[in-house]
């Protein structure tokens, strides 16, 4: 038992969400927490008198493992091999309450569950990593979840949040791949949603928070892969840092007039082709709302100011570009001229500059002592010159404070990159974030070929004898001069065929 929830730890330290992965901010000082709660535990610690429950005889019936509080069972352990269950509700004769924690920690058989009704808190890590779990089916009168109680459960559908539960802690449903529906329940009386708590939860289209909502932690939506569009909840006045960062096809956003502050990164990486956000307050009141770094993709979209919610659901809302006007019965209509033109600069994302680096093939999420990573993991080769740039936006959570790398060392033989200066300025945390990313700690990245092709700036010499010389391709705005063994020519096609780890494609000589 000790050794598997320790792996569990070294698990979600360093997990990693495919499809587009984003941060899971698991940081050393809980992990060393969760160590000692663990040690203390398995080596049978005795606790401190006041603390009933951690004393308690540990009994066996059946598959399950049980101690008494209150006269109450709680389940501690579940040492079955079931692919069903229906967890009873009552055990040697005592009514079941509780899922303690780790109780169903990496039980792969796992795939169907149901609790009783009896049971009204769910502890920590209760079902973590239970990897084939598809579904569970929580009873109505459920109060508490514990921290990462679902988390990495990879196989899991749907959920139901009961109207009784108040909190969803930190990294609940983290992890979760498959979760695609998030359902609250209509007198929901959720107003906390902890951090990461849906990090990573790559099948969830939309998000509408309930209105019961007044708080939103740290990274709650960031990665999210799929997320369309998503409501905010109309009590909430912060948007936290990195709330919905790498939510890459989030497109339309429903953001209440009571909110004053958005965070650094709580909207960065988005949609490309563009954002919508109808907000519900006039553009006064949007013009003072302060904007933490990073949030660009939130300032430059295209705003419908005084929107309500059902704006938001028929693709409604007000812009100051396209005011509500009465017709103009004298105004000659105008057969050559469409009726709704777009002008250049109206809601089109700019163009990529030429020089710009390719974005990441794909990003991961690492943990480095108290600091929590995202970064490009497999980049495009980018030529001579690398920068933090290549790697996507790389971001650090530290401390619960989230920052952006602005400058990185790349050794280019390792394949591996140190940050080594942070926005914004914060000296103590870059010089902690430095130190953390050097050596044997700097974070691993791999390359795919940049592709050449008929349209990209290739430079070669043709000798007398028909072979090449100097041969020069212009990735990000400088030549790369390419080595021999990179490429093959043939002289009748004038085809230069591009080959090895950095480079692919071919090009023809004019």
């Amino acid at each position: 038992m000790h050794k598997n929830k320790l792996a569990l730890l070294l698990a979600l330290s360093i997990s990693i969400v495919s499809n587009f992965m984003t941060p899971l901010a698991v940081r050393a000082d809980e992990v060393q927490e969760l160590n000692d709660e663990i040690s203390a535990r398995e080596e049978l610690v005795a606790p401190a008198e006041e603390d009933a429950s951690t004393s308690a005889e540990e009994l066996t019936e059946g598959d399950f493992t049980y101690y008494l509080k209150d006269g109450n069972a709680v389940i501690s352990k579940y040492k079955g091999s079931a692919t069903k269950l229906t967890i009873p509700d009552k055990i040697g004769g005592h009514t079941v309450t509780a899922i303690g924690d780790w109780a169903f920690f990496d039980v792969e058989t796992l795939s169907e569950v149901a609790v009783p009704a009896t049971v009204s808190i769910i502890d920590e890590y209760a079902f973590a990593s239970c990897d084939s779990m598809v579904s569970i089916a929580l009873p109505e009168n459920l109060n508490i979840l514990g921290k990462s109680a679902f988390q990495s459960c990879k196989s899991l559908k749907s959920i139901t949040i009961g109207k009784n539960i108040a909190t969803i802690p930190n990294y609940c449903f983290s992890g979760c791949d498959s979760l695609s529906e998030v359902t609250f329940a209509s007198q929901t009386s959720v107003k906390v949603i902890g951090d990461d708590v849906f990090d990573g939860c790559n099948g969830i289209t939309v998000m509408d928070i309930p209105d019961s909502v007044e708080t939103i932690g740290v990274f709650a939506f960031s990665g999210c892969a799929a997320l369309k569009r998503t409501k905010l909840p109309a009590k909430i006045t912060k948007i936290d840092e990195a709330t919905y960062f790498s939510c890459s096809v989030l497109s339309k956003i429903y953001i209440p007039a009571t909110v004053n502050t958005v965070q650094n990164l709580a909207f960065n990486s988005l949609n490309k082709g563009g954002v919508d956000v109808y907000y519900g307050g006039s553009e006064e009141q949007w013009k003072k709302i302060t904007f933490g770094s990073n949030n660009e993709e939130l300032t430059g979209a295209k705003i419908h100011y005084n929107s309500t919610v059902e704006d938001y659901n028929k693709d409604g809302g007000k812009t100051p570009e396209t005011p509500d006007k009465p017709e103009d019965p004298d105004k000659p209509e105008n057969p050559d001229k469409p009726e709704n033109p777009v002008t250049p600069s109206e809601n089109k994302p700019e163009t990529p500059s030429e020089n710009a680096p390719a974005a990441p093939v794909s990003s991961n999420t690492v943990v480095r002592g108290d600091a929590s990573i995202t970064y490009g993991a497999e980049i495009v080769f980018p030529g001579k010159k690398y920068s933090a740039s290549n790697f996507g936006t790389i971001t650090i959570s530290y401390n619960g404070k989230a920052y952006t790398a602005a400058k990185v060392k790349i050794n280019k033989k390792n394949k591996t990159l140190q940050i080594t200066k942070i926005t914004p300025a914060d000296k103590k945390a870059q010089k902690a974030i430095k130190k953390l990313t050097k050596g044997n700690n700097a974070l691993q990245f791999k390359i795919t070929p940049y592709a050449v092709s008929g349209n990209s700036a290739v430079t070669a010499k043709v000798s007398k004898s028909n072979e090449l010389k100097k041969v020069t391709v212009d990735i990000n705005g400088s030549k790369y001069k390419c080595g021999k063994d990179e490429y093959s020519y043939e002289p009748a096609s004038k085809t230069i065929t591009f080959k090895g780890e950095n480079l692919t494609g071919s090009y023809t000589l004019k």
